[in-house]
């Protein structure tokens, strides 16, 4: 141990000597009547939180009850498990005050001899199970024995009740009840009787469940009391239920005349030096009264008060400077710094320590070289400012004298001053970043090592940055007239601004495209005349060029060749009885189809058509088109069933410009009396009953094919496919 440590150690273990005392141990063992709980014999019962011993396990339970009559029935003392075979463990009384035991099913319950339990006085009775062979005992006495071998408790059912049976069936106990154990282990009887007539410690092995029944005030109001406490080291506590809890029924009542639990209880009187260390460990430092409970020799509670003292003791520090040596008030001299103790005896008695600290300086000579920039201080205070060799001499708190000699080498620091000027940002030597005019000062170190100060006059310009938005045709020139762009992306060009900086013009260039020349041959228009895309009207073959802008805004140039044909549907139309003939004067292919839906009709591609070979109900339609230019043209007549039709004159209707851009024209408007226009599918889309002056306006329909179908006021139908394409 450390000798500076070593007297605070001895003035402890000196408080603690001082303290200790001689713990008598005074066990009382006077007979004194505790109590017992009191059951009804209707639906008293204590229900614990012990699950019990399980399995086929050895165990004994024991109790000390009270009768004042014989049970009307089995009366149950205690019980734990299920209600199943095997399972139950009910301790219980009969009507013939004979003690049992009941698991339930064959081998599994046992039966004393009658009258075993008297009338009117405290009996102990116990049961003991032991590899698989049963025992009851009354006071000590074996009254009955019998084979248990089927008892086997399962886990998970209910947990031990005292004066009623688990559920499945009631036989509630009318008696008083004290001092219930349950153990793990299987007690002989002279076991039994030599701890039966007195109370137990929870230390004892084998004890899992312990309940002294001492709670209460004997016969008084005791509704807050409520809970049975396990005495054993588990905690299984119980709960009363149904209790009414006053007066000398079904409430805590005195109990069998046991001698008490041997516990020691004792007050002392401590006196210590700065601290105390408890029997229980506590560490107390002021006085003041401490309880403990601690076990005793038969391990049972002891219950110890402590009055406790604590007499300070005294304890400074000091600090002491000494030169080259000391001696101490004792006479122990040092000639090193240590810290060491001194101890004497305070106005308690107790030790008073003082702790000093001795610093021991020497004389020291010493040679230093320095280096420094313009100016050096010498510990004295005396300022050096060139170079050279100087002695210095102090004094020390312990008056130590302390001899140096310097020598001393003065370096000078420099300045500079710059001015620049620079684009965007100006580094400075030491490296800080600068992006406007102004002066600046920067602080280096010179190869001297001295502070070398640089004042920097910097003129920042700055470069310019300009974003274009540019859309060409085909191609764009940049504003340098240096550049011509393609294709649609992010350029940019390099100039030098007024400032001569760097001035970067972006552009974001959107490039579209003309579209390239088209050319229509051999467009072939089956009417008087043709309007162009751009509105030209034209009335003769001939190759027309037209330019207009796409969408994009750039050129779109195309060509149209433009040739005009015709034909004639059937002049004459002749019926001859079911038989109808169309006749034209070109060269010409016939279809016969149905007027009504527009289907053509099959094997009908000639100039005749018998009518019968169809349904009479017929609009017949003939088409008539020309071979060398594909112009159709078509008439619909309703064959006359009655009359024969000779030479019938047709008013043939022109449509035109056929295909067109919306607008067709309609030649002899005047003898139209309607007009319907059908989609491809033969659905019905507009009905007119006149034209604008001779004109169908059909640009608001979407682009494609249509058919027309025409009836004059002489009630002829002629059916006609045009185009609305361009």
């Amino acid at each position: 141990m450390d000798d500076n440590i070593r007297p605070i150690f001895e003035i402890m273990k000196k408080c603690l000597i001082l303290g200790v005392v001689s713990l008598l141990s005074i066990l009382n063992y006077a007979q004194t009547s505790q109590n017992a709980l009191d059951f009804d014999g209707s639906n008293d019962y204590v229900q614990t939180t012990f699950g019990g011993v399980a399995g086929t396990a050895n165990r004994t339970f024991e109790a000390w009850v009270y009768l004042t009559s014989a049970p009307s029935g089995n009366s149950c003392i205690l019980d734990y498990g299920a209600n199943a075979v095997g399972s139950r463990n009910t301790f219980f009384v009969n009507t013939n005050r004979a003690i049992g035991y009941i698991s339930g099913g064959t081998n599994s319950n046992i039966t004393s001899s009658t009258n075993a339990v008297p009338l009117n006085t405290w009996t102990h009775v116990a049961f003991v199970l032991d590899n698989g062979t049963g025992y009851l005992y009354v006071n000590g006495q074996q009254k009955g024995t019998g084979n248990l071998s089927t008892v086997n408790t399962g886990t998970g059912g209910t947990n031990l009740r005292i004066g009623e049976r688990v559920p499945g069936g009631s036989i509630p106990f009318d008696g008083i009840i004290d001092e219930v154990r349950i153990w793990n282990v299987a007690k002989s009887a002279t076991q039994l009787t030599a701890l039966k007539d007195e109370e137990l410690c929870s230390s004892q092995t084998g004890l899992v469940a312990y309940y002294r029944c001492n709670e209460g005030t004997a016969n008084g109001s005791n509704t807050s009391i409520t809970t049975l406490p396990d005495n054993s080291n588990s905690s299984n506590n119980g709960t009363l239920t149904n209790f009414g809890l006053s007066g000398s029924s079904s409430n805590w009542v005195n109990g069998a005349p046991l001698t008490a639990a041997p516990n020691t209880d004792t007050t002392l009187n401590i006196e210590s030096c700065g601290s105390y260390f408890t029997p229980g460990g506590q560490f107390v430092n002021t006085s003041r009264t401490v309880t403990e409970t601690i076990s005793n020799s038969v391990g049972c509670d002891s219950l110890i008060t402590l009055n406790i003292t604590i007499k300070q003791t005294s304890f400074s520090r000091d600090t002491i400077v000494a030169c080259d040596s000391f001696r101490t008030p004792t006479g122990i001299l040092y000639t090193s710094s240590r810290i060491y103790n001194e101890t004497y005896t305070n106005t308690v008695g107790c030790d008073s320590v003082v702790q000093s600290l001795l610093l021991i300086n020497y004389t020291q000579r010493d040679t230093q070289n320095i280096t420094s920039c313009g100016s050096y201080q010498l510990p004295s205070g005396l300022t050096i400012t060139a170079s050279g060799t100087y002695s210095d001499s102090l004094s020390s708190s312990a008056s130590c004298d302390s001899f140096v000699t310097y020598n001393i080498n003065i370096t000078q620091p420099s300045s500079s001053v710059l001015a620049d000027t620079t684009c965007g940002t100006y580094i400075s030597p030491r490296g800080n970043i600068y992006t406007e005019s102004g002066t600046y000062r920067d602080t280096l170190i010179n190869h001297l090592g001295c502070d070398s100060v640089v004042i920097q006059n910097i003129i920042v310009n700055h470069p310019s940055d300009t974003l274009l938005q540019k859309v060409g045709c085909d191609s764009l020139v940049s504003e340098s007239g240096q550049n011509t762009w393609f294709l649609s992306g992010g350029y940019s060009e390099m100039f030098s601004n007024q400032q001569q900086c760097d001035s970067t013009v972006r552009y974001d260039v959107s490039i579209n495209f003309s579209s390239p020349g088209v050319f229509f041959s051999d467009t072939i228009v089956c009417g008087e005349s043709y309007i162009s895309p751009l509105g030209q009207s034209i009335g003769s073959t001939q190759i027309i060029t037209e330019t207009t802008q796409n969408r994009f805004g750039c050129d779109s140039s195309y060509q149209i060749s433009v040739k005009f044909h015709s034909v004639e549907a059937p002049s004459i139309l002749v019926q001859e009885k079911d038989t109808l003939i169309a006749s034209n004067a070109y060269g010409t292919q016939y279809q016969w189809y149905n007027c009504d839906n527009f289907t053509n009709l099959s094997n009908a591609q000639t100039s005749k058509i018998s009518w019968k070979d169809h349904s009479t109900t017929l609009n017949f339609g003939v088409a008539v088109a020309n071979s060398r230019d594909n112009c159709v043209d078509s008439l619909c007549i309703k064959p006359d069933m009655t009359n024969s039709i000779s030479k019938t004159p047709v008013n043939h209707i022109i449509i035109y410009p056929n295909p067109n851009n919306g607008i067709f024209t309609i030649s002899n408007a005047s003898s139209i009396r309607s007009i319907e226009i059908f989609n491809t599918y033969g659905a019905l889309i507009e009905k007119l009953e006149k034209t604008n002056h001779g004109k169908i306006d059909m640009s608001h329909l979407p682009k494609g094919n249509y058919f027309i179908k025409i009836e004059t006021r002489s009630n002829q139908v002629q059916h006609s496919k045009i185009s609305f394409s361009l």
